[in-house]
């Protein structure tokens, strides 16, 4: 569930209790989790630099390296260290700043499989390309 799925949920949960006699308090608890998620949904857009906040996980992010013009991806590992794994050499970086990655881009199976027919017709059919 993602933080904007569990928002939608926790307001229609805030509408459910309506008058219950226990509706104070649920309701009350609602708008504590939605105000938590709010946070940190505002804090995980755009860049962060790592003089504010480091990652709370060890994963990949997209990052900005000390004097690079462009931004890459690279690893954080649990002792705070930047990385890439570079033919099976480590190579550690200095960090300005950092970002989640994005969620993945969501394909329906249908589209899916016509792009890769599509890819197989073409390949069958240059002429069509």
């Amino acid at each position: 569930m993602t933080d904007r799925e569990a928002i939608i949920l926790f307001k229609k949960n805030m509408l459910y209790w309506g008058n219950e006699p226990i509706a104070k308090d649920m309701v009350a608890a609602d708008r504590l989790a939605i105000s938590a998620l709010q946070e940190r949904e505002k804090r995980s857009k755009g860049w962060i630099s790592v003089k504010d906040r480091l990652p709370d996980e060890p994963m990949e992010y997209i990052v900005m390296i000390k004097g690079a013009a462009n931004p890459t991806t690279l690893l954080y590992d649990d002792n705070g260290d930047w990385f890439e794994e570079y033919y099976g050499e480590r190579i550690d970086y200095n960090v300005t700043h950092w970002m989640p990655l994005p969620e993945p881009p969501k394909e329906d199976e249908k589209t899916r499989w016509n792009e890769a027919h599509a890819d197989i017709a073409a390949e069958k059919n240059p002429a069509t390309t």
